[in-house]
């Protein structure tokens, strides 16, 4: 399963569209200190993220997102690898490709 985060700001806390998708913000804290208003997102599908406040950077009005994954049960499993498929050429089919090469012009 791939993982499609959306981030930045995007001046609403909600963005009824993705919503709509199954997306859901992770952010639930005041992003622009002046204003007192959530107005940056970072929207994603599923319970692997979660969002916490990191102080602005520089002279920014907007607080830092620090996005943390979350480590689930099935995440922490090891998982058995799978065989590479190995190819291999059967002596027949070299000599039919011969035969082949042999005929053609």
């Amino acid at each position: 399963m791939s993982h499609i985060l959306f981030v930045g700001d995007s001046n609403r806390d909600t963005i009824p569209f993705l919503e709509t998708m199954g997306y859901r913000n992770f952010v639930d804290f005041v992003t622009n200190l002046q204003a007192n208003f959530k107005l940056d997102v970072m929207i994603a599908r599923g319970e692997y993220y979660k969002v916490k406040p990191a102080p602005p950077t520089s002279s920014s009005d907007h607080t830092t997102l620090n996005i943390l994954p979350i480590s689930t049960e099935k995440h922490r499993k090891v998982q058995p690898r799978k065989e590479k498929f190995k190819a291999g050429l059967p002596t027949d089919n070299v000599d039919i490709l011969r035969e082949a090469l042999d005929t053609t012009d």
